[in-house]
This record gives C-alpha cells, sequence and structure tokens, in this order.
C-alpha cells in the first residue's frame, strides 16, 4: 500500500470517528431527552389518575345530592299541599297547632336529607326554615349580609 493510499485510509478513519462521536453525543441528548419525558408521562398520569378519582368522587357525591335534594323537595311540596288544605279548613286556633305540626315535619324532613350538601354558612335548620316560609308566605331567597354572610330573606 502506498503512503497516499495509507493517509486516505486514516483520514478517512478519522471522519468516520468523527461521525462516531457525534453521532454518540446525538444518542445520548436523546437518551436524556427520554428519560425526562418519561418522568414527565409519569408525573402526568399519577396527576391523571388522582383528578379521575376526584371527578368520580364527584359525581356520586353530585348524585347523591340531587337525588336527597329531589326527595326533600317532594317531600315539601306534599307538606305545601296539607299547609294550603289546613289554611283553608280551620280556624284561627286550630290552624296554629296544624302549622306548628306542620313546621316540625318541614324541619324532620330537611333533617331527614344527610346528603344535602350545604353551602357551609347555610345550615339544615337554615333550610327548613326558608321552605316553611316558602310554604306559608310564598317566596324565600338567600342573600347575603354586609359582611358576605348568606341568610334567608322571606318575601310576602
Amino acid at each position: 500500500m502506498s503512503q497516499q493510499g495509507f493517509e486516505d485510509l486514516c483520514k478517512r478513519r478519522e471522519d468516520i470517528q468523527r461521525q462516531i462521536h457525534i453521532d454518540e453525543t446525538e444518542k445520548a441528548k436523546l437518551q436524556r431527552d427520554l428519560s425526562q419525558i418519561t418522568e414527565k408521562l409519569n408525573r402526568v398520569n399519577d396527576s391523571l389518575q388522582k383528578k379521575l378519582v376526584l371527578r368520580n368522587e364527584l359525581d356520586r357525591t353530585i348524585a347523591e345530592s340531587e337525588a336527597a335534594y329531589m326527595k326533600c323537595e317532594r317531600d315539601i311540596r306534599m307538606i305545601t299541599c296539607e299547609v294550603q288544605t289546613h289554611n283553608s279548613s280551620y280556624s284561627c286556633n286550630g290552624l296554629m297547632s296544624v302549622q306548628s305540626m306542620l313546621r316540625r315535619r318541614v324541619f324532620s324532613t330537611v333533617a331527614d336529607c344527610p346528603d344535602l350538601r350545604l353551602h357551609p354558612q347555610i345550615g339544615q335548620s337554615t333550610i327548613a326554615a326558608s321552605f316553611w316560609q316558602f310554604c306559608t308566605s310564598g317566596r324565600a331567597d338567600y342573600v347575603n349580609d354586609a359582611s358576605g354572610n348568606p341568610y334567608v330573606q322571606h318575601t310576602i
């Protein structure tokens, strides 16, 4: 082999070595990127699983709350009919005792709906008072006082 042929082979080897180095560097970079992306994918999957579980719990809570609310609403409608029936058929003294009995039923109906999710500052007794006011006078609205706390405002 001639000197020129030998130098060409050495030069070719150096070119190949540079290309190998470039490819190895690219491979290492891609492996780091892949590792980071895999780690990020695992974090996103974990977060997604937690959110799916939470969403399913919220769906169940919403369904239970709606069912409890519908039961309370149905019971209150029945009580409203009784109040209206008794309002027209009893004397003043008899009406007061009937209203007292019906009022207790309203409070007990609302208390029997423990799955009804309420605003933390509006308790079951406030809801019951609101239903009672609505049954007897026509309207009850939730409003906020000057401090922003909710309360029931009754309108006749």
